[in-house]
């Protein structure tokens, strides 16, 4: 199947040294299992943009700012796995998030 991008809007964020900052980013996925996609959840579109938005806020919530502007790569790991914990149950694959 071949990949499909998705937005997470731009998300106000408040980091652990409570620096408010914006934060927007992309996730890139693929449907594995057509048949779960479409049964297990009504609309995998919205619902992985939905859980791409908390699990963005959760992740970047938890650090300081100084390790915000450092490592956006880790940033993006660690929402990728938060994101493919839910998306393998809904028969999708996350290939990557890009912030």
């Amino acid at each position: 199947m071949r990949v499909s991008t998705n937005d997470i809007p731009k998300q106000q964020v408040i980091t652990k040294d409570n620096v408010p900052v914006a934060i927007n980013g992309v996730v890139y996925f693929k449907v594995v299992d057509a048949q779960t996609a479409v049964i297990k959840v009504q609309n995998y579109l919205y619902a992985v943009s939905q859980y791409a938005q908390a699990a963005l806020r959760d992740v970047v919530g938890g650090m300081s700012f100084d390790e915000l502007l450092a490592e956006r790569e880790k940033i993006g790991d660690e929402i990728e796995k938060v994101i493919e914990k839910e998306a393998e149950n809904w028969g999708l694959e996350v290939t990557a998030i890009k912030l």
